[in-house]
């Protein structure tokens, strides 16, 4: 008992020096130029639906999952969901909101709530991603500007295996909100979705479909720290720097290391040769420190790709290969 409570006590000191990552990216939503250079999020081509509803006010949650590797254990600090309220401005509507995280799916036997209840006091923040969301025949349309809403993650430790996050949201107008499921640049569902929808009310899960039996996926970023590579993050950068991605090239997956000297508002982007977005890997506040970012093509062509980091007013670009 005595060398678990000294295992916590310094996997939690350690994390006080060590700056906190991007665990987990999943924004496949960004398909095609929009509007004025805005990138556009469009329906895949077999679905119908914008978004599935995930709405305190009406009786909705929304969840998907991602998986802790074997001998890992994270600190979880934030989640960040993707929403829109159909009407708003850039500026952005969401006012509350909250996730459960589920060990196990949460409709299956033995699966446990290990963080998270259902007062919707979890809200963190929320900024328009800079896309918006349409449909083939209105790619430019400006209705649906897709947010991306920071939710308290309560420093939970989670160990390997699969979790789901539940989440719900509310916000200052009428319109869901809704969520966008995850759509490839060229217009198709992701496969092996595992998104689900919760009625509130009834307490009934099922399977998040466009159209049934089709089903979706959502979009998650997960905010925290590794407490299995800690040692290589307790300095602080004197300078910004942006450093080739490694291995390059690479398939399918390849990591992005950077140095940020001052905390603030980080943003590392992927564009193909079109100079068409194709993957948000960063986006939001970062503490001052190195950053080791994992970036999975799987889901896109072979070709050159330009990855960009920007960090106040430091911006730098720099080239990569995938090669299948």
């Amino acid at each position: 008992m005595k060398n678990l409570f000294y295992s916590i006590f310094f996997m939690l000191l350690f994390t006080s020096i060590v700056s906190s990552q991007y665990l987990v990216v999943d924004t496949a939503f960004t398909t095609d130029p929009g509007l004025s250079g805005a990138p556009a999020s469009c329906i895949w081509s077999g679905g119908t639906s914008y978004g599935s509803t995930a709405s305190i006010a009406t009786g909705f949650s929304c969840a998907d999952d991602f998986t802790v590797p074997a001998g890992q254990t994270w600190k979880i600090d934030s989640v960040r969901v993707y929403a829109y309220q159909t009407g708003s401005t850039t500026t952005s509507t969401f006012n509350a909101g909250n996730i459960r995280i589920w060990r196990g799916k949460p409709d299956s036997v033995g699966a446990v709530i290990v963080f998270g209840d259902t007062t919707g006091t979890g809200f963190v923040s929320s900024r328009w991603s800079g896309v918006y969301r349409v449909s083939s025949t209105t790619l430019t349309n400006t209705q649906r500007p897709i947010m991306g809403i920071t939710l308290r993650g309560g420093g939970t430790l989670l160990t390997a295996g699969n979790y789901y996050v539940e989440y719900w949201l509310n916000g200052t107008i009428s319109s869901g909100p809704f969520t966008p499921a995850k759509t490839l640049p060229n217009r198709v569902n992701p496969p092996n979705q595992n998104g689900l929808q919760r009625t509130i009310a009834t307490n009934v899960w099922a399977a998040a479909v466009d159209p049934s039996p089709t089903t979706v996926g959502f979009n998650l970023m997960v905010m925290g720290t590794n407490l299995t590579g800690i040692a290589n993050n307790n300095e602080i950068p004197n300078k910004f720097e942006l450093k080739q991605n490694y291995p390059n090239p690479f398939n399918p997956t390849t990591s992005i290391n950077f140095d940020i000297p001052k905390a603030g508002y980080t943003r590392l982007t992927v564009y193909n040769s079109m100079g068409q977005l194709v993957a948000t890997l960063v986006d939001g506040e970062l503490s001052a420190g190195t950053h080791d970012i994992q970036f999975n093509a799987s889901e896109l062509a072979s070709g050159i790709y330009m990855y960009k980091l920007e960090n106040g007013t430091n911006v730098d670009t720099k080239k990569m290969t995938l090669v299948k």
